[in-house]
């Protein structure tokens, strides 16, 4: 330990003394007078500076609109209220390219939040059924003709036909919504059943046969919506 210097209040002498020294009364060796080492005061210490509360400014993607700056916190409200998904692009000063919040500092904002379930566990039973249903519609449409024997109305069948199939699609997309998928990039194709079907297969990394049945099995439906054109434009 280092020794604690003060100077005497009688003759002004510089003395020394040992910490552990410190409070004791001795005699000046100067003088003789009777001196208390005195105690020194405590040194205060500063308070730590608090780091700084500068949030960084991100921007983020939605609807193929470029949006922002906001701050963690609201990228936070942005994921809670759904707004935003982990595989949501955002960026920041210092990136090179557009990420998914999944893949930034951001992801501890969706640690309470479950994964999307993996593509490999999602039903495709409804896409199937949507795959073969031009040519049920086919023979469908054929066996009402044979039981009546007379054409079933093209155009009240038709109608029928298509909203059977957007309700099934409505019916897969509110599947994989509960399975955690972000649906919106291929919502509005659910009016068109072969590009849902073909924008799923995409989103979701899965192979393109269900699309494929499809496009095939339409073919048959194609020759009696032809049919039923020449019929009506004929003289």
């Amino acid at each position: 330990m280092s020794d604690f210097k003060f100077n005497c209040p009688h003759c002004k002498q510089s003395l020394e003394a040992p910490e552990e020294m410190l409070g004791l009364s001795i005699d000046c060796p100067g003088c003789n007078g009777k001196i208390e080492i005195p105690v020194p005061e405590p040194k205060i210490k500063s308070p730590p500076i608090p780091p700084s509360t500068q949030t960084t400014d991100w921007y983020y993607n939605l609807d193929g609109q470029r949006n922002g700056p906001i701050s963690d916190d609201g990228i936070k409200e942005l994921l809670a209220d759904g707004t935003l998904s982990r595989e949501s692009l955002v960026w920041k000063v210092g990136f090179d390219n557009w990420v998914p919040i999944a893949q930034t500092t951001l992801k501890m904002q969706i640690a309470t939040v479950p994964p999307p379930l993996p593509c490999s566990v999602v039903k495709n039973g409804i896409v199937w059924t949507l795959a073969f249903f031009p040519i049920w519609g086919v023979i469908l449409n054929h066996f009402i003709a044979k039981v009546t024997e007379t054409d079933p109305n093209g155009f009240w069948f038709s109608f029928s036909f298509v909203a059977l199939n957007t309700f099934f699609c409505f019916w897969d997309k509110s599947n994989l919504q509960e399975a955690g998928h972000d649906t919106k990039k291929f919502a509005w194709s659910m009016w068109l059943v072969p590009v849902y079907l073909f924008k799923r297969a995409r989103a979701l990394n899965q192979s393109l046969a269900y699309f494929i049945t499809w496009m095939i099995c339409f073919s048959p439906s194609l020759l009696v919506i032809i049919r039923y054109i020449i019929r009506f434009y004929a003289p």
